[in-house]
């Protein structure tokens, strides 16, 4: 903003220090080589404005008194004098940094002297207009700063606006704008307004907390995910070991009882015979009753649980249990 401010100031001051005078549709031979030409003696009349540092009859020269053969450029128009169709180029060809001399001939030359350019520079600025400048920089970007502008030129002397505005806790900032006199320095002084900058990154610093939060409860939740999966893990592994080794007994069971039917002639004596057939069935009796318990376990895992209701007597089912 300060680097935009500065080059909007010298653009303006451009526009009023800067004049030229070409001649046109006038033959070489004709150029006044005098003072007493009409040319310098309108370059004698324009003055220059001391507090201004400006042309102070540069408004006079308006196309309202034109001069004979003479065509008047004001501010940026004078820049582009030298490139104006209907004059030729002043740039001799094959010229190069490296050219020990330059080759002129008398066209160019006398091109040369058809052309008059008057620019004023200035080592100093006018602080109050940069800061005109400025503060509508500021307020465009809906910025509401206490700021203050100060100015060290080659030779060291500082000027300031107003050293009141800002205190002593401030922020500053250097122009780096190729515009600025040599060796000379333009700073800003900016009031430490902490409110206004979290005014302005409050909603960043708002949303920026609830997306931290946001994903720390993610990561809570999903350690949270993974311990519960954990402890499934273990226990299903206890519960397939577990039913591994209560099924594993009966069916042992069952097959030594049929193994000892058949290798060592049990089915001759029936009382052996009855006994191994009592141990498998009741063998298998357990494993059925696992089974359904089995069952009944994954029932009620699901959400898919039919209950079967039905009418009992307590007071009955009260006197069986107390007889036994």
């Amino acid at each position: 903003s300060l680097d935009k401010a500065v080059d909007d100031y010298y653009a303006q001051l451009a526009e009023r220090t800067t004049v030229a005078f070409a001649y046109s549709n006038v033959p070489s031979n004709n150029i006044p080589k005098n003072g007493d030409s009409i040319l310098f003696s309108t370059i004698a009349k324009l003055s220059i404005d001391n507090p201004s540092k400006t042309f102070k009859n540069l408004d006079s020269l308006t196309a309202d008194q034109p001069i004979n053969g003479i065509t008047i450029y004001r501010g940026r128009k004078a820049d582009s004098i030298m490139k104006d169709q209907n004059h030729n180029s002043l740039t001799p060809p094959n010229l190069s940094l490296e050219t020990p001399t330059i080759n002129l001939d008398e066209k160019d030359i006398k091109s040369l002297t058809t052309k008059v350019i008057i620019s004023m520079s200035s080592d100093t600025l006018d602080l109050k207009v940069v800061d005109s400048f400025f503060t509508n920089e500021l307020h465009r970007k809906k910025l509401d700063l206490t700021h203050n502008l100060k100015f060290t030129n080659a030779n060291g002397d500082q000027r300031e606006l107003d050293s009141s505005r800002v205190n002593k806790n401030h922020l500053e900032t250097l122009s780096k704008s190729t515009f600025l006199p040599k060796k000379s320095t333009l700073k800003v002084y900016f009031s430490n307004e902490t409110k206004i900058l979290l005014k302005r990154t409050l909603g960043s610093i708002v949303i920026s907390t609830l997306l931290v939060l946001a994903v720390i409860g993610s990561l809570f939740y999903l350690l949270t995910i993974i311990k519960r999966q954990k402890q499934l893990s273990e226990l299903k592994n206890d519960l397939i070991s577990n039913i591994t080794h209560e099924f594993k007994t009966p069916i042992a069971t069952i097959g030594v009882a049929l193994e000892s039917l058949k290798d060592f002639k049990a089915l001759e004596d029936k009382d052996k015979t009855k006994n191994y057939l009592t141990i498998s069935n009741t063998q298998l009796s357990k494993l059925n009753l696992m089974v359904e318990k089995l069952l009944e376990t994954a029932t009620l895992d699901s959400d898919e649980l039919n209950l079967n209701k039905s009418s009992v007597d307590i007071l009955n089912m009260l006197e069986v249990l107390a007889e036994k």
